[in-house]
């Protein structure tokens, strides 16, 4: 046997499919009640230390999940007239604020009609680009 027959190489490829998709898995859990109010009450909390307590509990909830690199959600803006939606990092900070006739960014533009329609309370938006909107009662629609 040569020593190229002894060592098989490592086959990277398989392995990350195999995160990859359980990343995905984990993304169709349910979220529960808890992170739909957390994520709510983010853009109306006016106290900056109640506001930390949401952020830092909405970060703990993504870490442990598992469902991959959540780089930020997208959802209706509750501070009123101009505005209608909001983009927010991980972080908890509303990064922009959009009017009606702003045009969004590339990987925001298909949010705004999800968020729009009433149907889902936030969107989750994925590092690998995929989005995932989350229903008012917290179903995921993968």
């Amino acid at each position: 046997m040569t020593q190229q027959q002894a060592v098989a190489p490592i086959s990277r490829p398989q392995t990350q499919g195999a995160a990859e998709r359980f990343c995905k898995t984990r993304r169709g859990a349910r979220r529960p009640s808890e992170l739909l109010q957390a994520v709510a009450q983010l853009d109306a909390t006016i106290d900056p230390r109640a506001q930390q307590e949401l952020i830092d509990w909405v970060q703990e909830f993504y870490a442990e999940n598992q469902g991959g690199d959540l780089v930020g959600m997208f959802g209706e803006c509750f501070l009123g007239h101009p505005f209608v939606d909001h983009r927010m990092l991980l972080t908890g900070q509303i990064v922009e604020h959009f009017r009606p006739e702003d045009r969004l960014p590339e990987q925001l533009a298909p949010c705004r009609a999800l968020v729009r329609s009433k149907a889902y309370l936030f969107i989750e938006i994925y590092a690998d680009g995929q989005i995932v909107p989350i229903r008012t009662d917290g179903t995921p629609a993968i």
